[in-house]
């Protein structure tokens, strides 16, 4: 892959040869492309079939699913959220698959990291901007269900945006549901912030059980 400005090109090349090299027919055809996509050098997947490269994220699936999808951004788009990634394109896969190409515009240029990859805490003005990222998303009536935990939230390699990721769980939310949104939120930042405290002491009973 080369700079950023054709890396959306390199990748929908890279989906269409799949689907022109594969082998499978019959509506199998995405098994190709996934078997391609895992083989780049520099796309990494925490688990098929979503893949990442650089700030984009790729994810291969039913058309069904993707045209979903593209609803919930299209809700979210008038809010300009940093948490959430803009709309690239669709490379058709077959009659009714595809491979959706998103990008996540704050961490332009970095690599995008699970949580668990962290060796220390959030950056605290980036986990204060996800937090009211987040509060706007609420004020607005919506909640992304999967926010508890910290599983579907990524960090940028380099500056440490927090981003979210699977934006099909946006969903209108109660007020409690917004409450219970944050709420998880500020539990998963706070476990982060205490994380280097809790890797201190693990490693200080480690001494002492020398």
């Amino acid at each position: 892959m080369d700079s950023k400005t054709t890396i959306p090109a390199q990748l929908a090349e890279l989906v269409t040869g799949a689907c022109a090299k594969g082998q499978r027919t019959g509506g199998l055809e995405i098994l190709d492309v996934l078997d391609a996509l895992t083989a780049v050098p520099g796309i990494r997947s925490h688990h098929r079939p979503v893949f990442h490269y650089n700030e984009y994220e790729l994810w291969a699936g039913p058309l069904r699913d993707i045209d979903y999808l593209e609803r919930c951004l299209t809700r979210v788009r008038p809010l300009a959220l940093r948490v959430a990634p803009e709309w690239v394109t669709v490379i058709p896969v077959g009659a009714d698959k595809g491979v959706l190409l998103l990008r996540y515009p704050a961490c332009a240029g970095e690599q995008l990291l699970r949580v668990d990859e962290l060796e220390g805490a959030f950056d605290e003005q980036a986990a204060r901007r996800f937090r009211h990222e987040l509060q706007t998303l609420a004020d607005h009536g919506l909640v992304h269900t999967y926010t508890r935990g910290g599983a579907h939230w990524m960090v940028g390699s380099e500056t440490g945006t927090i981003v979210l990721d699977s934006w099909h769980a946006l969903q209108s939310g109660s007020p409690s549901d917004r409450v219970e949104m944050l709420r998880s939120v500020d539990h998963a930042l706070q476990w982060q912030r205490d994380l280097p405290t809790r890797r201190a002491g693990a490693a200080g009973r480690g001494r002492g059980l020398k």
